[in-house]
């Protein structure tokens, strides 16, 4: 799982796309071995299951704190269900 690294102050987790990870090595025919750990790391995480658990509560206030900060910018409410405004 995701996210659930206790030490993640001072060894965070990294969630990158291979060649992205791989564009940050150094440029040398001697990062064949850590390619090739990579790919492994790909291959046994590959297909599978994945679930996000969200407190509802705490995305609503972020949600209407941000929704505000952007309305506030743009001079008007950006979200409208049924053509009413969310404020």
């Amino acid at each position: 799982m995701v996210g659930d690294n206790r030490g993640a102050a001072s060894d965070p987790e990294v969630i990158a796309p291979l060649s992205k990870l791989s564009g940050m090595l150094p440029p040398s025919n001697d990062n064949q071995e850590v390619v090739a750990a990579l790919y492994a790391i790909l291959d046994a995480v590959e297909g599978q299951e994945t679930s996000i658990e969200i407190d509802g509560d705490q995305l609503a206030r972020v949600m209407r704190s941000k929704l505000r900060a952007e309305d506030g910018r743009i001079g008007r409410s950006g979200v409208t269900i049924g053509g009413v405004a969310l404020r």
